[in-house]
């Protein structure tokens, strides 16, 4: 054992909580078994982020009860569509070291998980799911109901159930390994709280659709973090994210920050302006994909960031001409039975 430290005073010292167990798990089994490639991926998104604002707020005065539409959902909704154009990087991978042989299995739904924070500082990341399907404002609405779920949660009770959901999966397909694991979550100084009696009963008769369950944790097809959410004044970027197996890909979004560049106008003469660029940290697992497979999902946000638009009018838009149209129908349709 490392006598390093051993000489120093020890202010305090605690046992790992179980979603500091779960991250450490979870990023050592990443960083043991998957080879990590990491782009940076800075586009200008001076328009598209006018544009977003614009937008945002005509519809917010035609819409004022509806839920907030932020700059994080937007991009949600953009980088689902992107993942559409490069279904490789959706989708879950299967490596046998021993065989050497491997399986990739390409998800339909683009399901995002996103970190949510809660007692301050800690953190989970529960599934939005088929992010690809929905609006803008559908996924809006899916994030506020997200934070009431959440409040009905026992985030300790969750994890355990996801924890335990997982070793005996992995024992059913016969990865012993896992028994220590299993058995010092239910025994022993470091085993994890649970909900007992009245408390466990009245937990669990919270309807599943009101809470959390480890489907919500254990659906996701691909991971986007965005810090930039969270901390606006950072300055810098997300150097590499941990891919978390079986996907195959990761997302971190850091702020969006002010910087020089180079631009042309319409005659091609070129000057130093400063402009709103956004970093992005694309990180892939090597095994099942190489940078050609992420090439059709930069190329598509490129052209949502060069024609911001046209991405509003099909995704935001479009559905509020949708609604209106559907109410009308209702209407006319109600109006006709009164007649009738």
């Amino acid at each position: 054992m490392s006598k390093m430290g051993k000489d120093l005073n020890i202010k305090k010292q605690q046992h790992l909580d179980i979603q500091r167990r779960v991250v450490a798990h979870k990023t050592a089994e990443s960083w043991d078994n998957i080879p990590h490639v990491s782009i940076q991926y800075e586009p200008d998104i001076t328009e598209f982020y006018q544009t977003f604002k614009d937008v945002r707020e005509r519809y917010r005065e035609e819409y004022p009860n509806s839920p907030k539409i932020s700059l994080n959902t937007v991009l949600l909704k953009a980088i689902a569509q992107g993942l559409k154009n490069a279904p490789e990087l959706n989708a879950l991978f299967s490596y046998s070291k021993k065989s050497k042989t491997g399986t990739i299995k390409q998800v339909d739904d683009v399901n995002i998980s996103i970190p949510y924070v809660y007692d301050g500082h800690k953190d989970i990341t529960p599934v939005i799911p088929k992010c690809d399907k929905k609006s803008i404002v559908q996924i809006a609405q899916s994030i506020k109901n997200l934070g009431k779920r959440v409040d009905n949660t026992n985030i300790t009770q969750l994890l355990r159930d996801t924890s335990k959901k997982e070793r005996l999966s992995e024992l059913r397909h016969g990865k012993l390994s896992v028994i220590p694991s299993l058995l010092k979550g239910f025994f022993g100084k470091q085993k994890v709280p649970r909900l007992k009696g009245k408390e466990k009963k009245e937990y669990y008769s919270i309807p599943e659709e009101e809470r959390l369950t480890p489907k919500d944790l254990l659906t996701g097809s691909v991971l986007v973090s965005n810090i930039g959410s969270i901390y606006r004044e950072f300055r810098g970027s997300i150097a590499l994210l941990e891919i978390i197996k079986p996907q195959t890909f990761v997302i971190g979004i850091s702020s969006m920050q002010d910087k020089p560049m180079v631009v042309k106008d319409e005659e091609g003469e070129k000057s130093i302006a400063i402009r709103k660029m956004l970093s992005f940290c694309l990180a892939f697992d090597h095994r099942p994909a190489d940078f050609a497979h992420l090439v059709p999902f930069m190329k598509y946000m490129d052209k949502v960031f060069a024609d911001p638009r046209s991405f509003f009018d099909k995704y935001l838009l479009s559905e509020k001409k949708k609604s209106e149209n559907q109410a009308s129908a209702k209407g006319q349709e109600e109006s006709s039975l009164k007649v009738s």
